[in-house]
């Protein structure tokens, strides 16, 4: 099976899966035809195992009725990670009000604040210290999606 077909048969599970919940389908990767990577998050709050856990049972199990599968395969479902770039919109809906890394494709490197996500752009909240011991200057900067390189969760630990 290629892995494009195949990949559109599980975004197809999926969609009946996720329907009346808050998860959603970040990415699935397929390598060598038999390895099979999903990853899924919710938009309320972050995915555990036991969710991964049935997503998993759910997918092994329309695959194989379906022939979509050899004998040999392996599934792992799981969160998108911390460190990972975003790649679906709802990420972006999901992470509103959180401190963001963004690099652009012209590799600038902007640290923010996401104020906001649509269709087309993100808003981001940028503090610009000009004097110490005086409050930062507060700019918000729009950025189209397609002026998007990588923007991911900012991990800092206070």
């Amino acid at each position: 099976m290629v892995a494009n077909n195949l990949s559109t048969h599980i975004i197809g599970f999926l969609e009946d899966f996720f329907q009346d919940t808050d998860l959603f389908l970040v990415d699935i990767k397929i390598s060598g035809g038999n390895a099979i990577q999903v990853f899924v998050d919710r938009s309320t709050k972050n995915i555990n195992i036991d969710t991964c856990a049935k997503i998993s049972r759910y997918l092994e199990k329309e695959l194989e009725e379906n022939g979509l599968v050899g004998e040999r395969y392996k599934i792992d479902v799981s969160s998108p990670g911390m460190t990972n770039g975003f790649k679906v919109k709802e990420q972006y809906q999901k992470n509103l009000g959180r401190a963001v890394q963004v690099i652009t494709t012209d590799f600038e490197e902007m640290n923010g604040i996401l104020k906001s996500a649509d269709e087309a752009t993100i808003v981001l909240e940028l503090h610009k210290h000009v004097k110490k011991r005086m409050p930062p200057e507060i700019e918000l900067v729009e950025l189209p999606y397609d002026e998007l390189k990588s923007v991911k969760k900012k991990i800092t630990f206070k």
